[in-house]
């Protein structure tokens, strides 16, 4: 038999959140029964103006093939982040670009940086590509500067998301700089996940570190801030040389005309409004439940983003416990941290019945 390469045999799927609706029906439960606490998203989205716009589809949004590069997009994405459309690349979601970069830069043995408790799409597609993995130490679930930067040899790729995906631990703009002083004297590349960047108040500005010499690329995704994982739509800001080396990997047709239309609503100051409305109630919602939580006992990482990771023991037993009450929580056991548990922040009412749930079941 024809095999792959042999990358594609060692490397394992990665796990992600979300309602497994095989799961759901052994317990007897319909997914409309189930609220989902295991996804990261805005509970309050998708905003209004998104949905309007989706029901304005014609049928020429299908009749014809869409702009390859996303052109008109682009322009609204650079115009919001105060750059040009030669610093963005729109992509399938934040895994195609993830897949993007990897395909681009990584090599036979080039070395990747990750952090040993983040999200989990860097690693398989680093190694798919021939990389080698170096894990970074996280005491006390924390990302440590000197650790990353120890960890920094010549022509490294560094993925960091920030904030990062378990724990919800933040860098600022300046202890970002201290990386980017190694990856500069090393040749280095630097990416900066920013899946979660919509839901700070006040989040570093990054954006002032893309200019022709410095290698580094952010990544942005629509997915969580609107609640729309439906609409695969995310973005790329770096200098003109590393868009043009990511477009030229990049697949024609990634994005059709319906999602490049909808998503230009998001770059509107009506979405700016609603983003800001929603960002203040779930800084509300999640001070006052990490508040009840914290109060039985229960142990949290410090996290700035819009979910709460809690050391409750047996992540597996304590997710299945919950299940059973139709809840679905976070095992972060895929992240290394199999006594933890991510509960992404939601509606008042909805968090006090998992707050019911985990004084029943722990």
């Amino acid at each position: 038999m024809f095999k792959p390469k042999k990358y594609i045999i060692e490397v394992e799927t990665p796990h992600h959140g979300g309602m497994k609706e095989k799961e759901i029906k052994k317990h007897g439960l319909k997914p409309s029964e189930v609220i989902d606490f295991s996804a990261s998203l805005n509970p309050y989205g998708p905003p209004k103006v998104l949905m309007e716009e989706i029901w304005k589809t014609k049928k020429e949004d299908i009749q014809y093939y869409p702009e390859s590069d996303s052109l008109q997009l682009k322009k609204k994405i650079s115009t919001k982040n105060n750059l040009k459309p030669e610093n963005v690349i729109v992509t399938a979601g934040m895994s195609e670009l993830i897949d993007l970069v990897a395909q681009t830069y990584v090599k036979e043995g080039t070395s990747v940086v990750i952090p040993e408790h983040t999200y989990g799409e860097y690693e398989p597609s680093s190694k798919l590509n021939g990389a080698e993995i170096k894990k970074v130490e996280m005491p006390e679930y924390k990302i440590e500067v000197e650790k990353i930067k120890e960890k920094i040899d010549k022509n490294s790729i560094i993925y960091l998301c920030n904030p990062n995906n378990p724990t919800g631990d933040l860098l600022t703009l300046q202890e970002i700089k201290q990386i980017m002083d190694k990856t500069n004297k090393t040749n280095s590349l630097l990416i900066i996940d920013e899946a979660y960047h919509d839901f700070l108040e006040n989040p570093p500005n990054h954006k002032e570190l893309i200019d022709r010499n410095n290698d580094i690329i952010i990544m942005r995704t629509y997915t969580k801030a609107y609640n729309i994982p439906g609409i695969r739509v995310g973005y790329g800001l770096s200098n003109k040389k590393h868009i043009n080396y990511l477009m030229k990997t990049k697949i024609p047709w990634n994005i059709g005309n319906i999602p490049q239309r909808v998503i230009k609503t998001l770059n509107s100051q009506k979405a700016s409004k609603f983003m800001k409305k929603t960002r203040k109630k779930l800084i509300k919602n999640k001070k006052h439940l990490k508040k009840q939580i914290e109060s039985m006992g229960l142990e949290t990482t410090n996290s700035q983003a819009n979910f709460i990771t809690i050391n409750i023991g047996n992540a597996s037993k304590q997710r299945k416990k919950l299940l059973k009450h139709g809840l679905i929580v976070r095992d972060c056991s895929s992240f290394g941290m199999p006594q933890h548990i991510r509960i992404a922040v939601r509606k008042k009412t909805e968090n006090q019945k998992l707050i019911e749930a985990l004084k029943k079941t722990t």
